[in-house]
């Protein structure tokens, strides 16, 4: 038998959020995406985050963000 499983992506949306919002909810987010992913398999899930357009102000919160928590990297777009 063919047992083959797929991590559904989460999607997280930061639209409209200042920089102390967006880092806000991702600190109260984390919890959520470590305790989710010790139930897999690869103790990983994906999660696309999304800041929207604009200045880049959020992108770069993100960024910095992804940097400074060890449970956290950054996965290429598109990337399972």
């Amino acid at each position: 038998a063919n047992s083959q499983k797929f991590q559904i992506i989460r999607d997280f949306d930061l639209h409209g959020c200042t920089a102390d919002d967006a880092i806000a909810k991702l600190d109260d987010e984390l919890s959520v995406w470590t305790d989710a992913a010790m139930k897999e398999e690869s103790f990983t899930i994906p999660v696309d985050i999304v800041c929207g357009g604009g200045n880049q102000v959020l992108s770069e919160v993100v960024e910095r963000w992804i940097r400074k928590n060890r449970q956290v990297a950054n996965r290429p777009k598109g990337f399972i």
